[in-house]
């Protein structure tokens, strides 16, 4: 367990935008072109959604240290990854943060895809849009500490998905905001994410008057 100071941040249903275009996507469907019963079916699953729904975030900031040649360490050992140490370049710090909508909304979905595959699917896409969208409100947050790059989580390029565990502990997830992990490296809740965010040095003052 991390002796990191840990940022616990919470929504409510409300507080996070689900945007219909992105869960259409989502099931490879353009939201422009959508007959009455699928609009009609977007319309129930969200309302579905939102009643299984529990938002959670954990937060910690670290110091990033760069050995050169795609090695860096985050404060939780050291990591080998050129794209991570490309992303991250310009930056001292960075936010690393877990976030999910809760084991509700997984038995939801299961619990559906049994009595109606559709509603399931379409519930499932809704989670993967309301988990992204819930993922950019903690990216806005973290903005405020200063300019940030794209947030990069293990998957993404050569970053190996086996950092995901170290994430986790870094972050006392499960015990905080009941995420854990499978022996396939899945985040259990499946709605969930985990992310680097950079944030860029500041230049100094004679720098920005150049």
């Amino acid at each position: 367990m991390s002796s990191r100071a840990i940022t616990l941040r919470f929504a409510s249903s409300e507080e996070v935008e689900i945007s219909k275009k992105e869960a259409f996507r989502y099931m490879g469907i353009k939201a422009e072109t959508l007959p009455d019963e699928m609009e009609e079916l977007f319309g129930v699953c969200v309302s579905e959604f939102k009643k299984a729904v529990s938002y959670k975030a954990c937060l910690a900031e670290t110091e990033i240290r760069f050995f050169g040649n795609g090695r860096l360490d985050l404060g939780f050992g050291e990591i080998e990854s050129f794209h991570l140490e490309k992303n991250l370049q310009g930056c001292k710090r960075a936010v690393i943060f877990a976030a999910t909508t809760s084991i509700a909304v997984d038995r939801l979905i299961n619990r559906f895809s049994k009595l109606q595959p559709s509603k399931s699917l379409m519930i499932d896409a809704v989670a993967s849009a309301a988990v992204e969208d819930w993922c950019d409100i903690i990216n806005s947050e973290i903005s405020q500490k200063g300019e940030t790059k794209p947030r990069f989580s293990c998957g993404y390029g050569d970053f190996s998905l086996s950092h995901q565990k170290d994430i986790l502990e870094l972050l006392d997830a499960q015990r905080k905001i009941g995420i854990t992990l499978s022996e396939s490296l899945m985040m259990l809740p499946v709605k969930s994410v985990t992310a680097i965010v950079g944030i860029k040095e500041e230049e100094k003052d004679d720098k920005k008057k150049a």
